[in-house]
């Protein structure tokens, strides 16, 4: 199991955006969770982050297979999936990806 974590720094005036984005996905899970299980992506965490430079997702994803998932993302027809390329589009600046130092997780 593979995992990332990934900073994004949100466009400026785009916080509004940023909140709506979260209630539809939110409110919208069980189409959400569809897509995750058509990926693979089995945890996928969105937080706020608001620093003295602007504003920021930090995006926490595992997967077996990130290279498969982005596949699957690219070719998806979900209309949650279109509605979140286009919050991308609107409201992503930049991405960087973190570097992971710890990733326990326990046995069940």
């Amino acid at each position: 199991m593979s995992v990332k974590c990934i900073r994004i720094k949100l466009k400026p005036g785009c916080l509004d955006q940023v909140r709506t984005w979260a209630a539809e996905i939110n409110s919208r899970s069980d189409e959400a969770l569809a897509t995750l299980r058509d990926e693979g992506i089995t945890i996928e965490s969105a937080f706020l982050e608001i620093a003295a430079d602007g504003e920021y997702l930090i995006y926490y994803l595992r997967s077996e297979d990130f290279d498969r998932a982005r596949q699957v993302t690219a070719q998806s027809t979900h209309p949650i999936d279109a509605f979140h390329r286009k919050f991308k589009d609107e409201c992503w600046a930049e991405r960087q990806q973190l570097e992971t130092l710890l990733d326990l997780v326990p046995p069940l």
